[in-house]
């Protein structure tokens, strides 16, 4: 039997933990969970993490390590991105993850997430021309292999900034990629929370199947009719489609709003999904770096 080895991503909105097997030199997952605890509500506003999206977090991290255990692997880390760099008591609380965890914990900075981000589907996707967008809660990056952007946009954000008006996300998301570099033609992957809800949309799928929303091509103007019909939708209505629900279910539009000005900003007509995000990417490089130390 291979080994497992572990990671949890933090993520502005939802936590996840990836536990993987490297076969082939493609790493595989055998176990995953998402839970959105939505660490970074309102951090935009108030500067810092607050006790009660703290506790729901530490809440979600036990039961991962007891995963981890439960699945015989190893916890490599974990990391943390744009709420925890965005909030003065980020550190503080990042230790006290870690202690929970029993691993080490970082924050990572938006050029880090980018890279990783592009390892993590590179694996999946090798191509010289591929370039990966990660639509996060707080940030979103754009990589090609050797240069990243980090925005700090997100769901979470323009939710926060815009509320559920589809025309005021739309309006502030195109401002964010404005002067984007012209990189050419490239073939771009999708990846993240945003993404992966809009391809179950897409499938209809009641239960998350990662296989099935791995590298599903989406024409950019479904992004764009997906975004009128959930604007047009009641909280209710939101909340009731399968695979949304709590957490998810009010920021997907102004995901979709963020994944449309990047495409139409590049002129990118279509695009794929990945359901590789950087907790795979961390996994990809400490295998990489392991095999390296090796003699």
């Amino acid at each position: 039997m291979n080994a497992r080895y572990a990671s949890v991503d933090i993520g502005t909105n939802t936590a996840k933990l990836l536990i993987g097997e490297s076969r082939d030199g493609i790493l595989q997952p055998v176990f995953q969970r998402a839970e959105a605890t939505r660490i970074g509500r309102n951090v935009s506003v108030t500067g810092r993490i607050s006790e009660e999206a703290y506790a729901a977090l530490e809440l979600v991290l036990r039961s991962y390590a007891q995963d981890v255990r439960d699945q015989g692997a190893v916890l490599v880390g974990a990391i943390a991105t744009q709420a925890f760099r965005m909030a003065s008591n980020g550190q503080e609380l990042l230790e006290k993850a870690a202690a929970v965890l029993g691993c080490e914990a970082r924050t990572i900075a938006g050029p880090e997430e980018a890279r990783l981000g592009w390892l993590a589907v590179a694996n999946r996707h090798p191509a010289a021309d591929l370039a990966v967008l990660d639509i996060g809660g707080g940030s979103t990056e754009a990589t090609r292999k050797r240069e990243g952007i980090s925005t700090p946009i997100g769901a979470v954000v323009l939710l926060e900034a815009c509320g559920p008006d589809a025309t005021a996300c739309r309006a502030k998301a195109r401002e964010a990629f404005v002067g984007f570099p012209d990189w050419g033609p490239l073939r771009w992957a999708a990846v993240g929370g945003t993404a992966t809800a809009f391809a179950m949309l897409e499938l209809g799928l009641e239960k998350y199947d990662s296989e099935a929303i791995e590298g599903l091509e989406v024409a950019r103007t479904r992004v764009t009719e997906r975004i009128e019909q959930l604007a047009a939708m009641t909280t209710a209505e939101l909340l009731a489609i399968p695979g949304l629900g709590q957490g998810r279910a009010d920021i997907v539009m102004p995901g979709l709003c963020i994944l449309e000005a990047f495409l139409q900003q590049t002129g990118q007509e279509k695009v794929l999904i990945s359901d590789r995000g950087i907790r795979y990417g961390l996994l990809v490089d400490w295998l990489r770096r392991r095999r390296a130390a090796v003699p």
